[in-house]
């Protein structure tokens, strides 16, 4: 293990980081939900004694995406105060922010089109907004969905965004209009929907882990019965691998009591509906 440093003035950091590339440097990405200190976008660089530059965000951040273009990074996050952030980096300095309003709390990362040429932005109390990355000066409200929205969304090949609400039911979203199902979660946790290679879509909340399949119109429960880790909640985003042996497995992280936990490898069959057990361990 390689320590690259405490950066001055962070001390609550509760979204994943962003790894990303810029030229020939690699950078970790971060945003901050702080108290008293002022809350901060990072980007620390990854090699011994890595240096990290900051700047400021007008709130609680929990989350960030990036993309690199030419010589600088394009980074984009969204802050409890409805303020929607597009800041350059050019690897040692930050440009000025550039800032849209949106209506209500952003407490999930933003999400970038395939393409990098629009943000979608959910808030928390289910307004979706699109907004063009170049002009970056309004944010144009697509759908507003029901219920809370605290954990991270997907996108897959196609465009369509994925997002789970704090009741269990996950919606599909394209161009203004929506599908939705019941999940089957009784809570949501803190873990964000994951999409495979192969196009299904993970949900997680609860202790439990669902799978659901996708066509132009509908949602596809693939484990009716899903699969539970008993007294454990998932309380961040889990991840997926495909195996060499052609298997897709889903490594689940979970807490009981903020004491323990466990490490929980499952491997999901589509034609059968199973999630199976191939390897768990208390942590």
């Amino acid at each position: 293990l390689k320590s690259y440093g405490q950066v001055t003035g962070i001390t609550n950091i509760v979204a994943p980081a962003t790894y990303a590339k810029l030229v020939n440097d690699n950078y970790i990405l971060y945003v901050t939900a702080q108290g008293t200190e002022k809350n901060r976008l990072v980007a620390h660089k990854v090699a011994s004694g890595g240096t990290a530059k900051t700047e400021n965000l007008s709130s609680s951040a929990y989350g960030l995406t990036a993309q690199a273009s030419g010589s600088n990074l394009y980074i984009y996050t969204a802050t409890m105060d409805g303020n929607v952030h597009k800041v350059e980096f050019d690897g040692s300095t930050f440009s000025a922010s550039n800032t849209v309003n949106v209506s209500g709390q952003v407490k999930i990362p933003p999400v970038l089109s395939k393409d990098g040429n629009f943000l979608y932005v959910m808030t928390q109390n289910g307004k979706l907004y699109k907004i063009d990355t170049s002009s970056f000066s309004s944010a144009n409200l697509q759908i507003q969905l029901g219920g809370e929205f605290t954990v991270p969304m997907a996108m897959d090949e196609n465009g369509y965004l994925y997002a789970l609400n704090s009741s269990g039911v996950l919606y599909k979203i394209n161009a203004g209009t929506e599908v939705h199902v019941s999940t089957g979660l009784t809570s949501t946790d803190s873990a964000g929907v994951l999409i495979d290679g192969d196009g299904y879509i993970y949900v997680f909340g609860g202790g439990k882990v669902f799978v659901f399949s996708s066509n132009s119109n509908s949602l596809l429960n693939m484990t009716p019965g899903g699969y539970s880790i008993t007294g454990q909640q998932i309380t961040t985003t889990p991840a997926i691998v495909k195996g060499r042996d052609g298997v897709t497995y889903v490594i689940v992280p979970s807490s009981a009591n903020g004491y323990s936990g466990k490490i929980t490898i499952l491997a999901f069959n589509p034609t059968a509906g199973t999630l199976t057990v191939e390897k768990e361990w208390n942590i």
